[in-house]
């Protein structure tokens, strides 16, 4: 199996309970306020993976399916609070090709930072949150989501 399918089988299972709904690489999870996005990105030079997080206001556009890069909050999961480098060298296959339990690893590390992380920015109120105690991480918000966020509800 290539790193591709493998990678996806792993994280494919936790977002699926978890409500998410699969396109290619990209699972999207429609909530009242946002459309939550994790997608699998390959590097173009090695066999290392990104995972992408992505938070789509629904009060900001119409787009039902954002590709994760059209996204108003977005981050990779290395800069996920908390996450351990560990979460990074799941997803690399050239620094790890043999890493035991990748799989385990990989589904508990997601299910630890980057469900919660998500869950949380689901709604306006998590997401001002998030944006105010991380505002000094490489947390990539737009000009017109860091407005939305700071204007009382």
């Amino acid at each position: 199996m290539d790193s591709r399918r493998e990678l996806s089988s792993v994280v494919a299972p936790l977002l699926k309970r978890e409500g998410f709904r699969k396109t290619g690489l990209t699972w999207r999870l429609l909530t009242t306020e946002t459309i939550l996005v994790v997608n699998l990105q390959k590097s173009q030079w090695s066999d290392r993976f990104y995972l992408n997080c992505g938070v789509y206001f629904r009060e900001l556009g119409a787009e039902t399916s954002p590709v994760e890069s059209r996204c108003h909050m977005r981050l990779r999961s290395e800069q996920l609070p908390g996450a351990p480098l560990e979460l990074s060298q799941a997803l690399s296959f050239d620094d790890y090709p043999r890493m035991p339990d990748r799989a385990e690893r990989l589904q508990a590390l997601l299910a630890q930072f980057a469900i919660p992380w998500l869950r949380e920015c689901s709604t306006k109120a998590g997401a001002s949150r998030q944006l105010e105690t991380h505002r000094d991480t490489l947390l990539r918000t737009t000009r017109e989501a860091a407005e939305f966020l700071r204007a009382p509800s």
